[in-house]
């Protein structure tokens, strides 16, 4: 392979690798760097030294759905919790959070009721 078909293979590759990572809001140039020089790597070892464009292409278009279903993967289970059976989810408590483990405050006593007035006395008949 010469200089220029490689150096083209590599300015594809790190096209590509940002385009998926930035479609994903990966922006850290550390993991941009680590990403783009795997997938380089896998590309260059599948890649015969008389490899053509048209095969690079193939072999470039694998490469990075494998990265994307890699990253799809990844973000699916940092974002989706495992759900529970909907039989188990009945039957099972929900953990005590800090907040439940705390004693209730004791509720205000209701006031006492007001005491009824006293009947007025009835006037006395003169007579």
């Amino acid at each position: 392979m010469d200089d220029t078909f490689r150096r083209l293979v590599e300015i594809n590759v790190m096209g590509r690798v940002m385009a998926a990572c930035s479609a994903r809001g990966i922006s850290d140039p550390g993991l941009l760097a680590q990403y783009n020089s795997t997938v380089l790597q896998a590309i260059q070892a599948s890649m015969s030294d008389v490899c053509t464009p048209a095969e690079f292409d193939e072999i470039l278009r694998r490469q990075m759905e494998w990265l994307e279903q890699e990253f799809d993967s990844s973000l699916q289970q940092l974002t989706v919790p495992p759900r529970q059976p909907e039989a188990e989810a009945d039957t099972e408590e929900p953990p005590e959070s800090e907040s439940e483990s705390e004693p209730e405050p004791e509720p205000e006593p209701e006031p006492e009721p007001e005491p009824e007035p006293e009947p007025e006395p009835e006037p006395e008949q003169i007579g």
